[in-house]
């Protein structure tokens, strides 16, 4: 979560040490036809999409505020990331004075996770079946909330908001299925929630091998792989290759 604030501060006045360059990308999970449906079900391909950057400094944990306020400043990400001013319609970030950056944890990897959503009664929140229960609608800013799930994830009065605790809330999983589930402008929720499930598994594989380098001070020791492609990436020389046989191996700088 980040809370920007404009200035007419020029970029050359404000930038830092950090330098940005945008690489091409396209997430893995996006590629799979299954996945493209639903974010256009969803509402997620015309208000949602993902950039990478690489930058040229080490980093450290203590340059927080630095680095994404030169992220902001960077020229390359000012001409490439925009902020969605209506359907299909995207504005240009703007100059940038300070930026709040929260945290997240990327410490749970295993979907079992959410096993206590289908476990939850009184109101039951996900049915044996699989099927999301349905509750009175009602709306948390322009988002409406008319299932038990979105309940659960949006509104601090649910009655199984405290199942997940502050620091289960931080979690990368967590925010993952919250934007799932939440959708974009024109969202058609899903009925059962397999399929929001089916989707965090996949996003989060690929959205957590790309922050948690940034926080995490001995990145060099990480290689993530895709839970369904298993396509591997080091996060120091950024080589991929295909581990079919077991050995995560960085294929050049043998990490």
């Amino acid at each position: 979560a980040m809370e920007i604030q404009n200035s007419a501060q020029s970029s050359e006045e404000a930038s830092g040490s950090f330098q940005f360059e945008e690489v091409e990308f396209v997430p893995s999970f996006l590629k799979d036809p299954q996945t493209k449906l639903y974010a256009e079900k969803w509402g997620l391909k015309d208000y949602s999409y993902f950039k990478r950057f690489r930058f040229d400094e080490f980093y450290t944990a203590d340059q927080k505020e630095s680095f994404f306020r030169d992220f902001f400043l960077s020229p390359a990400v000012q001409k490439s990331v925009g902020v969605s001013t209506g359907h299909g319609s995207w504005a240009q970030v703007g100059a940038v004075r300070s930026v709040k950056a929260t945290e997240l944890s990327c410490s749970v990897t295993n979907m079992s996770f959410f096993e206590k959503i289908k476990e939850m009664e009184d109101p039951v929140v996900v049915r044996p079946s699989g099927a999301i229960a349905q509750c009175l609608e009602e709306w948390v800013g322009d988002v409406p909330v008319a299932d038990q799930l979105r309940r659960l994830l949006l509104l601090e009065e649910s009655e199984h908001y405290e199942e997940f605790d502050a620091g289960e809330r931080r979690e990368l999983i967590l925010h993952v299925l919250r934007r799932l589930a939440v959708g974009g402008g024109m969202c058609q929720h899903e009925d059962e929630v397999t399929a929001y499930l089916d989707v965090t598994k996949c996003a989060t594989c690929t959205v957590q091998y790309l922050c948690i380098c940034i926080y995490n001070i001995d990145v060099y020791r990480y290689i993530y792989e895709c839970c369904r492609c298993g396509v591997v990436e080091c996060c120091r020389c950024g080589v991929v290759e295909c581990c079919r046989c077991g050995v995560v191996e960085c294929c050049r700088c043998g990490v």
